[in-house]
């Protein structure tokens, strides 16, 4: 599940056109760049209501249903997709519903895979496996360096959701 950038975000929904532009440009013409957008709108404006509802373009249908359609396509990778591409038991969805739950409502945290797994009651080769499954499915795209760091090191690593809001509460039930 790829969101939206917040240029791509603001010309879906303002209709407000800016270029694409590379790390290095930015880096190279901050000043130039910064002020080309602000002639053309004051982007903090959108910002917040980007935050909110704006990463996935479920805005466009009724952003007031922006939480429900959310949590429809988890669910649907959860309990469908996830299942038939990896041979999962069906009874084991709970499970990565509390591991998705865990981490997006602790964002930023620095989890223990030890404790965390003997949370949710599971093995730890099982906890990765599972969050694997999470970052195969697209639904954190910070599960893979996630994995990437915990196969070289420690117990413990930093994790920040790379979606900048997202509300799991449905998900529990």
């Amino acid at each position: 599940m790829k969101g939206l950038s917040f240029r791509e975000y603001l010309e879906l929904k303002y209709h407000q056109k800016f270029s694409p532009c590379t790390l290095a440009q930015i880096i190279e013409n901050h000043i130039p760049i910064s002020q080309e957008i602000v002639r053309q709108t004051k982007p903090l404006q959108y910002f917040q209501e980007y935050l909110k509802n704006g990463y996935y373009p479920f805005f466009m249908e009724s952003e007031s249903l922006f939480d429900h359609k959310l949590d429809e396509v988890v669910n649907m990778i959860l309990e469908i997709e996830l299942p038939l591409l990896k041979r999962l038991d069906l009874s084991y969805i709970k499970k990565l519903k509390q591991i998705l739950w865990i981490l997006a409502k602790t964002v930023p945290f620095v989890p223990n895979m030890s404790k965390l797994s003997e949370r949710i009651g599971i093995n730890r080769k099982t906890l990765l496996l599972y969050i694997q499954y999470l970052g195969d499915a697209g639904l954190q795209n910070i599960f893979i360096k996630m994995l990437r760091e915990l196969l070289h090191c420690k117990n413990q690593i930093k994790y920040c959701s790379t979606i900048p809001t997202y509300p799991i509460c449905c998900l529990m039930s």
